[in-house]
């Protein structure tokens, strides 16, 4: 005769993710969770959950089934107690009854869920950890034949740890213990495991697939006690913690019955309400005085432990939930003078507070001037009037010749600058409330003029520009940077030493390698010409050897400004 030896231990398990008032699961054990894998969201404090009945069948060789009844209770959010009571029971063939032993099961766990990333309310991903104490204990049997068929079993313990993860309507949860049956030959031991996955697509439908087991400790890949369990749950919105289980266990291990059809309800009450806090709500909008527009402001409530509230930058409202008392909220923007209000709030009130913020004074000086050209006297507009190494923007002259400033009092450097005008700059000090004029002309620059350079030495018979030769390239730099609208000539000259074509060619390579050093020192290439005259244009007397050196020459020749 086949007989339900197994029973898995009540587990802890992760909280539920519905919102606001408590929505109990209660299963066999008159605590939240499937069948016999448990997840026991206590919902708010004082939570009392009833198991009324939770009666299953099923036929093999004889018809079998059992009985569980149970009560349990939160007194804190994360920690709860219960005690079931439950029975096997059969009817063989010769219509002989037994049902027992009568089991008495206490429970104690704890367990509290993180939500990652996101407010609970949200019922987006989180994470459970948990543990439990289980204590089962045969108290007595009722039968009929010969009550020694059925022994009584040792009293039991089991300490179980429980993981559960889920995102939204989606939940998972895995159960992993140590069992201890206490008999009198000595301790047997057990690994208790459970897993459940649960899918909730609407409030009041959860469905669910739940896989248990127990193995010895000795033969952990056993699987005689494996049972599958689907299961379908409703709860009722009438009553909103009254629920209804249909499941069915489907015994996979050979030391289980195969099949039963499972019927359960269940209920929860608060047994213990959580005293009001008194609330109220606080809204209203802060503005620009003068224009009426909305700031981005922060409002803080002077000794009053509460966190800054941060107005709309687009509209300036705020809403904030506060505890019933008086207040002092002040409201602070950028730039502008804050301003303190006193209220007071009582439960349940809600309260429009505005404020309107002046802006504050900023210290300021004035500064204006003329522009004229040195030369003529004559104003000039379109003269750029900038400030230095700050953000202030520049300004330009009008057609008078007239510009105008406000500026932050301090020291500034005030650059003057239009095209064909060498820029003026001039050094200035503002006070707070100081009118000052600056008045400045400008000059034309004066010709270029290409100064005297040291001649550019090569290498014998080569164009490869010799060092000691950098410094005066250095110099035509500097002089091209100083006036960048100069476009030059550099001319390749030769002795007469040699084929005149050889020195031409000569010429050319050695021009165009000065070119090419000064576009690499940043000169734009435009700028430059490059032309080799060999031999043709000596300026000292090629037959003697100074006049040769005299005559091996590079010049820079002004083309235009």
């Amino acid at each position: 005769m086949k007989r339900n030896t197994f029973l898995i231990p009540v587990i802890i398990s992760v909280f539920l993710l519905w919102d606001g008032h408590a929505q109990a699961r209660p299963n066999r054990w008159a605590q939240n969770g499937a069948l016999d894998v448990f997840y026991a969201p206590t919902g708010e404090q004082g939570l009392l959950s009833f198991s009324f009945i939770h009666l299953a069948g099923g036929y093999s060789d004889h018809v079998y089934g059992h009985d569980y009844s149970g009560i349990g209770f939160a007194p804190l959010s994360f920690l709860e107690f219960s005690t079931a009571v439950y029975a096997d029971g059969f009817r063989e063939d010769d219509y002989r009854y037994l049902m027992g032993p009568i089991m008495l099961s206490p429970a104690l766990k704890t367990g509290y869920d993180f939500y990652l990333g996101s407010e609970p309310n949200e019922k987006r991903f989180f994470l459970a950890p948990g543990l439990v104490a289980l204590g089962r204990f045969a108290t007595a049997s009722v039968w009929a034949g010969d009550s020694t068929s059925v022994p009584d079993p040792p009293p039991t313990l089991d300490l179980v740890g429980i993981l559960g993860v889920g995102y939204d309507m989606m939940k998972f949860y895995i159960n992993a213990g140590y069992g201890m049956g206490f008999e009198s030959g000595g301790v047997n031991t057990s690994l208790p495991w459970g897993a459940a996955l649960q899918v909730s697509p609407i409030e009041i439908l959860d469905l669910i697939l739940e896989v248990t087991n127990r193995t010895p400790t000795d033969d952990v890949l056993s699987f005689d006690a494996l049972q599958v369990t689907p299961m379908v749950r409703m709860s009722t919105a009438a009553v909103t913690a009254a629920t209804f289980d249909l499941a069915v266990p489907i015994g996979i291990g050979s030391s289980l019955y195969p099949w039963k059809i499972e019927l359960g309800v269940s209920a929860g009450f608060d047994l213990i309400q959580p005293p009001k806090i008194p609330r109220a709500h606080l809204l209203g909008r802060v503005v620009d005085e003068e224009t009426a527009d909305p700031l981005a402001a922060r409002l803080i409530f002077p000794e009053a432990e509460i966190e800054p509230v941060i107005t709309d930058s687009a509209t300036g409202d705020y809403s904030v939930e506060l505890a019933t008392g008086v207040y002092r909220v002040r409201a602070e923007s950028p730039g502008y003078k804050w301003k303190e209000k006193g209220i007071v709030l009582q439960d349940s009130d809600e309260r429009v507070l505005d404020f309107s913020l002046a802006k504050e004074r900023q210290p300021r000086a004035q500064l204006s001037g003329t522009v004229k050209d040195t030369k003529s006297g004559e104003t000039l507009e379109r003269v750029f009037v900038s400030f230095g190494r700050t953000d202030i923007p520049e300004v330009t002259t009008d057609a008078l010749g007239i510009y105008k400033a406000a500026l932050a009092p301090g020291d500034y450097r005030i650059t003057f600058t239009r095209e064909g005008y060498e820029p003026e700059r001039r050094p200035l000090s503002l006070k707070d409330g100081e009118a000052k004029e600056l008045n400045v002309s400008l000059s034309p620059p004066e010709p270029a003029r290409m100064p005297e350079f040291e001649n550019v030495g090569f290498n014998p018979g080569s164009a490869v520009i010799m060092p000691e030769s950098y410094a005066a390239l250095e110099e035509v730099t500097r002089f091209l940077e100083t006036y960048p609208r100069v476009r030059i000539e550099i001319e390749g000259h030769t002795d007469s030493v040699g084929e005149e074509e050889t020195n031409m060619r000569l010429s050319q390579q050695r021009a165009d390698a000065v070119k090419g050093w000064l576009v690499a020192s940043g000169i734009d290439a435009s700028r430059l010409m490059a032309r080799g005259y060999g031999e043709t244009r000596p300026i000292g007397d090629n037959r003697t050897r100074s006049g040769q050196r005299t005559n091996r020459r590079i010049e820079f020749v002004i083309l235009s400004e």
